[in-house]
Parts: C-alpha cells; structure tokens; sequence
C-alpha cells in the first residue's frame, strides 16, 4: 500500500506510514445453513442504530419491500444510541413508527453483538445494507464484504470507494427510502447478488 502511495504521489516511500485496521478476520467462515429461508429477503443492518446510520431509511422502506415480499424481515444489529436533545433511544421512534406503520413483526432489534454473532448474520442474510447519510470509512460494510455478504450501501463517502455500483455491490441515493428500496427489491434477483452469495463474485472475501 504505502508503495502504490509512493508511486502514485510522488511522495518518498519512507514518509509514508500505513496505519493498520483493528478489524480482524477469520480464516474460515461458517457454511450458509438457510437459516433464514422462510423470511426472504432477508437484510441485515449493522451499525449505530442512530439517524446518521440511516436505520429509519430502511424502516420507511419497509412497505414497499413488504408489499413485494410479504415474508421480508429486516435485523438491525448494533447499540442504539441517543441523540443530543433527545431523552429516548433512536431505537425507540423505529419501533414506533414500525407499529404505525403495521409492521413491527418484520423486523428484530439484535442490540450490541459478538464478532461470531455478526459473521454468521452477514452470512446467512441475503442483503446487508449500509444506508447512511453520511461516511468516513464504513469498516461494517468493509467487513461484511470480507465474509462473502452481497451488500447495498448509499453513495456516500467511502462507502462509493469500495463498494462499487453493480460490480461489488449495489449503491442507492443516500436519504431517500424509495431509491432504497428498489435497490433492495432489485438486487433481491440480481445475478451479481446470486454470485456474491455463492462465493463466485467479485465481492466474496476481498480481504
């Protein structure tokens, strides 16, 4: 790396310090058992369940993957902060609007999980999704990529560096539900979508 920095900047190899990630990955996965076959699609969001991370985005939607998929389940994995002027979680208003929007039944809140625990939801899900608003680096979408996971991100940040539109992933309009969820409704059948699952594609373990 910090010799394709050199090459590129001009800048003298020794002044350049590469600073490692502390995301560790396994050697193995475990093997994909269709756990969650009869909820399909299934997607998976990992991240601060707060606005910046665009949870709502994918809860607003919801009926429209639902009226094309009655059986989708939606998994929101990670802790649930609480924003500044606010006494409640976020996670609180997502599951009220979920009840006003008739659909609390498709969707789990996972809360904090293990490293074992997120490998296995991004394996066995059929989408995760990364719906921010905005992005630095997105180290949950590069790490669900690393475990093989087809993943659907907004053009934000980084997250465009490397999770590239129809070759590694799929990329929607950040703050827009609707575009959210045709991305979903269409990646769903998307063969990239099928290679990825299986392995074959170009976004199965990329680290």
């Amino acid at each position: 790396m910090a010799g394709w920095w050199s090459e590129n900047t001009g800048i003298d190899r020794s002044s350049i310090d590469v600073i490692r990630t502390p995301m560790s990955f396994s050697e193995s996965l475990p093997a994909r058992k269709g756990r969650f076959s009869a909820t399909y699609p299934t997607i998976f969001f990992l991240g601060r369940v707060e606005r910046l991370k665009g949870a709502d985005l994918l809860v607003e939607a919801l009926p429209a993957v639902v009226s094309e998929f009655p059986e989708a389940r939606l998994l929101i994995g990670g802790p649930e902060t609480t924003e500044y002027g606010h006494e409640r979680p976020f996670g609180d208003f997502l599951r009220q609007r979920l009840s006003e929007l008739g659909l609390s039944q498709h969707v789990d809140f996972l809360g904090a999980m293990g490293r074992r625990e997120i490998i296995e939801m991004a394996v066995e899900a059929d989408i995760c999704a990364f719906p921010s608003r905005y992005e630095t680096a997105c180290y949950a979408c590069i790490e669900a990529m690393s475990y093989g996971a087809f993943c659907l991100a907004t053009r934000v940040g980084g997250l465009q560096e490397y999770c590239k539109h129809s070759e590694s992933g799929w990329l929607v309009d950040p703050n827009d539900p609707k575009a959210l969820a045709e991305g979903i409704i269409h990646a769903v059948n998307d063969d990239l979508r099928k290679n990825c699952r299986s392995g074959s594609g170009t976004c199965a373990r990329l680290l």
